[in-house]
C-alpha cells in the first residue's frame, strides 16, 4: 500500500499525518455522569439560589427546598440541578419532604434522561414512606419509562391505584421506543380511560415498525381522530411501500397541514416515485400551504432524481424570496440537487455560501465532483475538509472520494486515501470501499490486483463487487479472467441480472457464443429479468421518459422517430454505423437516443441538452452522442448509473475512460 505519490495534490500530501493528535470531533467533550459530577460541584464555588419565604408561616425547611427545586426545574440547568441534588441528600437527615418533593425531583430526572439519580430518588421516596404516593408513582411512571426502563415503570403501575392517562400514555410511549410491542399493548388494553393521545400513540407505534394492519384496525376503531393518527398511518403504509393505501388515507384527511404534505411527498420520493413527489408539491402550492425545511428537503430530493432543473431553481428561487435560512440539510440538498442535475459549478456556489458546513454539505460536493469526473477537486476539497476541526469523514465522504479517483483514473492517490482510512482514520472499510477500489485497480487494468483484492476481503463479495470486475474484464478483454469470476459468482449464487448482462456481453465480444447460451439458459431457468433501460428528460418544467420499443406511448412519437431517423442519416454521413460488437447483445435499448431527439426537437438552439439515465451508458451510444455533439453543435449532458458524461464538440468529459 502507497502512502506517499508525486502525483497527489500537494494539499492532501499535506493533510496526510498531519494534527494526528487532533480529538475527534465527533466525539463529545465528555459524556454525562452524574454520579462523578455530584461530587465535582460538591467541591466547588457555586451555591444554589437563595429563595426566601412568602410567608413567614411556611418558612420550614422542606418547603424552603421545594421551592428552591422548583426554581431549579424552570432555570433548565442540569448543573445547578446536580449540585441541588447533592445538597439535599447531605441534608436529608434534617428534612421531612412531602409529596411535592420527590415528583419535583423525579421530572428534572426524567427531563434530563438521568437514569441514576431518578432509582436514588425512588429509593429516598421509599425510605421517607412516599413510595406508594400517587403522584410520586405517576412521576416515577414517566421517569422510567423516558429512560428505558419499562420494566421498572411497569412494576410501579401495578402499585399505582391511579396511573392516570398521561403516565400511562408515557409508559407507551416508552414501550414502543424498546421495542416491547406486546408490554405496549397490556397498557392500552388496561388503560380505563384512554384519549385521544392515547389511541395515537399506539396507531403510531404499530405504523412505524411495519404493523399496518394492526394500526390500520386501531385507527379504524378510535372514538375521534387527530392529525397526528392519520399521519401515522400514512406513514406506515408509506414505509412498508403501501403508497397507494397512503394516499387514499391522505384524500381522507379532514385536515391537511404542512406535516401531512411533507409525509406524502417524502414518501413517493423514498419509493421511487419522483415524479409523483413534484405533483404532490405542485398541488400543496395550489392549496395555499407553504412548505417547510423538511418539504424542500424532500422535494429537492426528487429533483435531484430526475435531473428536473427548471423545477429545482425554481425552488432555489423560492427559499430565497421566502428568506428561508440555508442551514446544512437544506444546503446539502441544493448541492445535491445542482450536482445531479449537471450544474456543478451551481453547486459549488451554494457549497460555498454555506455558513456552517456540516458533514452532509462536504459529502454532497465530494460525491458531485466525482460524478462529473473532477477528481482533483474531490482531493482538494477532502483536504480542506480533513482540515476542518469541526467535521470528519464518514464512510460516505470515502465512497465519494475513492470514486473520484476511479473515474479520474487517480491510481496512487485513491490507493493513498484507502491508506487514510484504514490506518489514519482508523475506520474499517466496508464492502462500499472495496467496490471502489476493485473498480479503481480494474478500470486501470490492474486486473490481478483487483482479483486478489476481491479474495482476500474480509466479507463475502457482493453482485455490485462481481460486475464491477467483470465490466474491467471486458474493457481490458481478458476473458480468461472473465469466465473464471463468472464461474466463482455463479457458484456463490449470483442472480443479478446485470452481471448476466455484463458476462454475456464479455463472451459475445469474445465470439463465445456457447458461453453466451449458457447464460441465457441460467437466467431463464432461474427467471432473472433484465432491468429496462430508461432515459428521461425534463423541457419546459416537464419530464418526458423513453423507453426503446415504446417510443409509441409518447405523444409526438411520429416527430420523435422522424429526429431519430435524421441523426441517423446525418451520423452515417460521417461515417458513422453501429458497432455491434459495441452494442453487444444486451444493450439493445438505447433510450437515451430517443431522449437526445425530443431535446433537439423541444430545446432551442446552443442550450444544453440534459438526459438522464437508469443504466450504464453502452459504447455505442457513447460514440454516437459525441458525434451528434459535434453534428448539431450542442452541448449533451448525460447521466448514468454510474457518473456524467459532458459531450460538446465530438468529444466527452470523461475522455473514454469509464
Amino acid at each position: 500500500m502507497l502512502t506517499t505519490s508525486s502525483q497527489l495534490p500537494a494539499a492532501l500530501l499535506l493533510s496526510h499525518g498531519r494534527n494526528t493528535s487532533k480529538t475527534n470531533p465527533r466525539e463529545k467533550p465528555h459524556s454525562y455522569k452524574p454520579t462523578t459530577q455530584i461530587h465535582q460541584f460538591h467541591d466547588s464555588s457555586m451555591k444554589p439560589c437563595s429563595v426566601p419565604p412568602s410567608n413567614p408561616k411556611e418558612s420550614t425547611k422542606e418547603n424552603h427546598w421545594n421551592a428552591q427545586i422548583k426554581q431549579q426545574l424552570q432555570s433548565n440547568s442540569p448543573h445547578d440541578y446536580l449540585l441541588l441534588f447533592h445538597q439535599l441528600l447531605s441534608d436529608v437527615a434534617f428534612l421531612n419532604p412531602d409529596h411535592l418533593t420527590f415528583p419535583s425531583l423525579i421530572n428534572a430526572c426524567r427531563g434530563l434522561s438521568a437514569a441514576e439519580e431518578g432509582r436514588q430518588i425512588h429509593a429516598q421516596a421509599v425510605k421517607f414512606g412516599l413510595g406508594r404516593d400517587v403522584f410520586v408513582q405517576r412521576a416515577l411512571v414517566r421517569m422510567y419509562a423516558k429512560t428505558g426502563n419499562c420494566g421498572g415503570a411497569l412494576r410501579v403501575l401495578d402499585q399505582c391505584p391511579d396511573p392516570g392517562i398521561v403516565p400511562q400514555n408515557d409508559l407507551i410511549n416508552g414501550c414502543w421506543r424498546n421495542g416491547e410491542v406486546e408490554a405496549a399493548r397490556r397498557v392500552f388494553d388496561r388503560m380505563e380511560q384512554r384519549n385521544v393521545v392515547s389511541w395515537s400513540i399506539m396507531v403510531d407505534g404499530y405504523a412505524k415498525n411495519g404493523m399496518v394492519e394492526a394500526a390500520r384496525q386501531l385507527f379504524d376503531e378510535m372514538p375521534e381522530r387527530n392529525l397526528f393518527s392519520w399521519t401515522s398511518l400514512m406513514s406506515g403504509y408509506l414505509r412498508c411501500g403501501h403508497v397507494e393505501d397512503a394516499r387514499q388515507i391522505f384524500d381522507g384527511m379532514p385536515e391537511k397541514n404542512v406535516v401531512a404534505w411533507t409525509v406524502m411527498i417524502s414518501g413517493y420520493a423514498q419509493n421511487c416515485l419522483f415524479k409523483e413527489a413534484l405533483e404532490m408539491f405542485l398541488q400543496m402550492q395550489i392549496a395555499g400551504v407553504d412548505p417547510n425545511e423538511i418539504t424542500l428537503v424532500s422535494v429537492l430530493s426528487a429533483v435531484a432524481q430526475l435531473g428536473a432543473l427548471t423545477q429545482g431553481r425554481w425552488i432555489h428561487a423560492y427559499i430565497e424570496r421566502k428568506r428561508i435560512e440555508v442551514d446544512g440539510v437544506l444546503g446539502s440538498a441544493l448541492v445535491n440537487m445542482y450536482s445531479k442535475c449537471g450544474c456543478i459549478k451551481e453547486a459549488l456556489g451554494v457549497f460555498e455560501s454555506l455558513k456552517c458546513k456540516e458533514l452532509s454539505a462536504w459529502n454532497s460536493i465530494i460525491l458531485g465532483l466525482a460524478a462529473h469526473g473532477l477528481g482533483e477537486d474531490a482531493l482538494s476539497f477532502f483536504s480542506r475538509m480533513h482540515e476542518d476541526s469541526s467535521v470528519s469523514p464518514n464512510d460516505i465522504t470515502f465512497v465519494g472520494v475513492l470514486n473520484a479517483c476511479s473515474h479520474a483514473g487517480l491510481v496512487d492517490e485513491g490507493r493513498l486515501v484507502f491508506d487514510l482510512l484504514t490506518n489514519f482514520y482508523k475506520r474499517t472499510p466496508n464492502i462500499s470501499h472495496y467496490g471502489c477500489m476493485v473498480d479503481l485497480l480494474g478500470r486501470s487494468g490492474h486486473l490481478e490486483e483487483a482479483k486478489e483484492l476481491v479474495e482476500n476481503m474480509p466479507m463475502e463479495p457482493n453482485s455490485v463487487i462481481w460486475k464491477t470486475l467483470l465490466g474491467a474484464c471486458r474493457i481490458h478483454k481478458n476473458v480468461e479472467m472473465a469466465e473464471h469470476i463468472s464461474k466463482v459468482a455463479l457458484e456463490s449464487g449470483a442472480q443479478d441480472s446485470g452481471f448476466y448482462a455484463i458476462a454475456s456481453n464479455v463472451f459475445a465480444d469474445a465470439g463465445r457464443w456457447e458461453n453466451v447460451g449458457n447464460l441465457r439458459r441460467q437466467m431463464n431457468d432461474l427467471k432473472v429479468q433484465k432491468v429496462a433501460g430508461c432515459s428521461w428528460i425534463e423541457v419546459d418544467g416537464e419530464v418526458h421518459e423513453f423507453l426503446m420499443g415504446r417510443e409509441s406511448f409518447h405523444a409526438e412519437s411520429e416527430v420523435i422517430r422522424s429526429m431519430v431517423a435524421e441523426m441517423e442519416k446525418m451520423m452515417s454521413q460521417e461515417h458513422y454505423g453501429t458497432n455491434a460488437s459495441n452494442a453487444s447483445i444486451f444493450e439493445e435499448s438505447h433510450s437515451e437516443k430517443l431522449a437526445i431527439a425530443f431535446g433537439l426537437i423541444k430545446t432551442s438552439c446552443k442550450t444544453p441538452i440534459r438526459v438522464m439515465k437508469n443504466l450504464r451508458v453502452c459504447s455505442d451510444c457513447h460514440s454516437a452522442t459525441k458525434l451528434i455533439s459535434k453534428i448539431y453543435d450542442r452541448e449533451i449532458i448525460v447521466r448514468d448509473q454510474s457518473r456524467f458524461h459532458h459531450f460538446k464538440n465530438g468529444s466527452c468529459s470523461c475522455s473514454d475512460y469509464w
